[in-house]
Formats: C-alpha cells, structure tokens, sequence
C-alpha cells in the first residue's frame, strides 16, 4: 500500500492524488445509492405481488359487456364445434399455447383449479395463440400434457381463422417470427350463460376466478346489461 502511494504521488503529484480519492469516493457513495435503490424497488414489487395476489376479487371490478365472438374450431378430440355447444352454461376462456413455458402453464393452473373447485361446474375453453404448431393433430397430447378433466377443450384450427378470432377477443400478443415463440398477457375470459364476456380478467388467481364467476351468475341473471 506504501508503495502504491509512493507511485501515484509520483505518477500525479499531491493534487491527483486527492483528484482520484475524489472521484472514488463519489463512485463508492453512487454505486451505493444504485444498490439501494434497486434493493428497495424489487422489495416493493414482491410486496405488490403477494399483495395482488392474496387481496379480495374487487366489489367494483368492471363488467365488460359485450357478446363474445362465435367461432368453429376443432378440439382435442377432433371434433369441430362452436360457443352454441355449451349454450346455458358458465365458461371460462382463455388463449394460450402447448410450447410455452412461462405464461401458460400458470394460466392453465389457475383456470383449471377454478373450474374444478366451483360449484357451477363452468366449461374451460383454451385457444391456441400458436396455430402454426398447434394443429389439430397435436392437441389431444397437449390437453393430456396440462391434465385436462372432463368439461375442459382446447382448441385450435387453420392459421387465418384462429387469428381471427384472437383478433375479435381484442387479444394482444407478438410472434417471433423466427423462433415461432409469442409474448402475451395473461387473460381469462368469464362468459356467462347467455355467451356474453361478463369479466375480463389479467393474470388472475384461482379465487378471483371463482369469486368472478360467483358474482357473475349471481349479478348476470339479476341484469340484463344488452
């Protein structure tokens, strides 16, 4: 250390010496600060996660009002149907695709543990975003892949139709065209017995899902909002 000393007081005089301390001082005190600041922005967004997570299905959530798109896709037993089929029942409907590994599986978690645990017994619809790998012929491999019961479809058909339809649903997604893999938000679709998107959920819990569908029964059958 002496000799370090020795060589920058010889290397920049008594006045660089004190320059550099300077300067290392400010760097320390910065990336200190920077440290801090990240430390205590990824705290929140933990807390805001769990938070969000174990918070109750708000008594003002938004109803959105509008009739769901129809559509003909085959499912994962090779049969071709529309929203008519299930006519009269409670679905929950979402988009999602067998080669994900982030996003999906947790869609499909929280959308089956709903389905499963009502009461009202609601269909769970999945759509494919990925059409150009999700062919017909694959589907049935997929839907095992996920453990889907009885009640539980997914869906998919030729690429122009099936963007059609995530089109209709007002569903944002990008596609690598390269990699074939698609960025997209977590949505869930409650439609209620009369085919109508009842609540448009982001990323939901189980218990919103079921505390969305009770209220939707309940208020839906109250209401006619069209």
């Amino acid at each position: 250390m002496f000799m370090f000393k020795n060589i920058m007081r010889y290397a920049f005089g008594r006045s660089g010496i004190l320059i550099l301390s300077l300067i290392l001082i400010i760097g320390v005190a910065w990336g200190t600060s920077i440290l801090m600041k990240y430390k205590k922005n990824t705290q929140f967004s933990a807390a805001e996660e769990v938070s969000s997570e174990s918070s109750p299905f708000p008594k003002n959530y938004p109803v959105t009002n509008k009739i769901s798109p129809n559509f003909q896709l085959i499912d994962q037993f090779g049969k071709r149907w529309g929203l008519e089929k299930f006519q009269g029942r409670s679905i929950i409907l979402t988009f999602v695709f067998a080669h994900c590994t982030t996003m999906c599986p947790l869609v499909v978690k929280v959308s089956m543990e709903a389905a499963l645990k009502s009461n009202e017994k609601p269909i769970l619809i999945a759509i494919t975003l990925d059409p150009w790998r999700d062919t017909p012929s694959t589907l049935a491999a997929a839907a095992e892949n996920w453990g889907f019961k009885e009640d539980m479809y997914y869906l998919s058909g030729n690429v122009s139709e099936v963007n059609k339809l995530i089109d209709a649903f007002d569903y944002p997604r990008q596609r690598d065209e390269e990699s074939g893999e698609i960025s997209h938000p977590g949505l869930i679709y409650l439609l209620d017995k009369k085919g109508r998107i009842y609540y448009t959920l982001n990323n939901p819990s189980s218990d919103w899902i079921m505390s969305a569908l009770n209220r939707m029964i309940k208020e839906s059958n109250q209401k006619d909002f069209l």
